[in-house]
C-alpha cells in the first residue's frame, strides 16, 4: 500500500465519521487560559507568603519567654498554619498548570516546582516590604469569619488581661506613675507605674506598648512594658491597630506636648 492509498483510506474514514480539525485558535485559547491561571496562582501563592512572612517577622521573638513556657511551645502555637497551607495549595496549582503549557512537558518537575518556589518567595517579600502581608491579615481579622479564632494565639495575645498581657496606643500619660493605653478592641486600660516596671522603650502618647504584669481592680499593674515595632510590613502587636478615636488622641498629644513644654521651662 502507498503512502497516497494510505492518506486516502484515512480522509475517507475521517468523511464518513463525520470528524472535522480543531481550529488552531482552540489550542492558542487553551494554552493562554492555563498560562493566565498558573500566573494567577502564582500572585495568590506570593501573597500567601508575604503573610507568612509578616507572620514570621512579627512575632515577638525577643520576648518570648514572657508569653509561652518554652521556645519550642511558642514556635508551635505561633506558626501560621492556615497561611502556610495556602502558599502550599498555590504552589502545587502554579506547577500543575504550568506542565499543561504547550512546551509545559518538556521541564522537569523539580525545576518546574523550584521555578514557582523561586517566583512566590521573590514577590512574597516585594509584597511584603510594601506592607501588603500585614493588610491582608488586618482585613481577613475584621472581614473572614472564624479566621481570627483560627489565629487566637497571635490576635488575641495582647488582650489577654487573665495571662497578664494587654497592649495597645498610649492616649494619656500622667507624671510617671501611669499611662491610659486603647487596645485594639477599643477599650481603655490605666496601666499603673511604679520603681520595679521595666520600661524597653519610650513611654509617649502614640506610642504603641505591650505590657506585662498583673490585672487589680479596673487597674493594670505593669511590670514590664515594650514599645511595640513599627515600620514596613510591620504591625506593633498582630491584628491590627486600635481604634483610637481622634478626639481622645488629640487631647492626649495636647496634654504630651504641654508637659515637654512644661519641662524645658524648668
Amino acid at each position: 500500500m502507498t503512502h497516497k492509498e494510505l492518506q486516502q483510506i484515512v480522509l475517507d474514514k475521517l468523511k464518513r465519521e463525520g470528524a472535522c480539525p480543531t481550529p488552531r485558535w482552540h489550542f492558542l485559547l487553551k494554552n493562554y487560559f492555563v498560562w493566565c491561571f498558573a500566573l494567577i496562582s502564582l500572585f495568590v501563592g506570593s501573597l500567601g507568603f508575604a503573610v507568612v512572612l509578616y507572620m514570621t517577622i512579627n512575632n515577638d521573638w525577643g520576648i518570648y519567654e514572657n508569653i509561652h513556657d518554652s521556645f519550642i511551645g511558642f514556635v508551635f502555637a505561633t506558626i501560621p498554619y492556615f497561611w502556610i497551607l495556602i502558599v502550599i495549595l498555590f504552589l502545587v496549582t502554579t506547577d500543575y498548570n504550568l506542565r499543561h503549557t504547550n512546551k509545559g512537558y518538556k521541564v522537569q518537575l523539580h525545576y518546574a516546582v523550584l521555578g514557582s518556589v523561586l517566583g512566590s518567595v521573590i514577590l512574597g517579600t516585594l509584597f511584603y516590604n510594601v506592607g501588603l502581608g500585614r493588610a491582608i491579615d488586618e482585613t481577613f481579622v475584621k472581614s473572614v469569619p472564624y479566621y481570627e479564632k483560627v489565629m487566637r494565639d497571635r490576635h488575641k495575645r495582647w488582650t489577654s488581661l487573665d495571662q497578664g498581657r494587654v497592649g495597645g496606643l498610649i492616649i494619656f500619660t500622667e507624671d510617671d506613675d501611669s499611662i491610659t493605653i486603647q487596645d485594639k478592641e477599643g477599650n481603655e486600660w490605666i496601666i499603673e507605674i511604679d520603681n520595679d516596671t521595666n520600661v524597653f522603650g519610650k513611654m509617649e502618647v502614640g506610642n504603641f506598648v505591650k505590657i506585662i504584669g498583673e490585672f487589680h481592680d479596673e487597674k493594670f499593674e505593669a511590670g514590664k512594658i515594650f514599645e511595640g515595632k513599627k515600620g514596613p510590613g510591620l504591625a506593633p502587636f498582630p491584628g491590627g491597630h486600635p481604634n483610637i478615636h481622634p478626639k481622645m488622641l488629640n487631647k492626649g498629644m495636647n496634654q504630651f506636648r504641654d508637659n515637654k513644654k512644661w519641662m524645658k521651662e524648668i
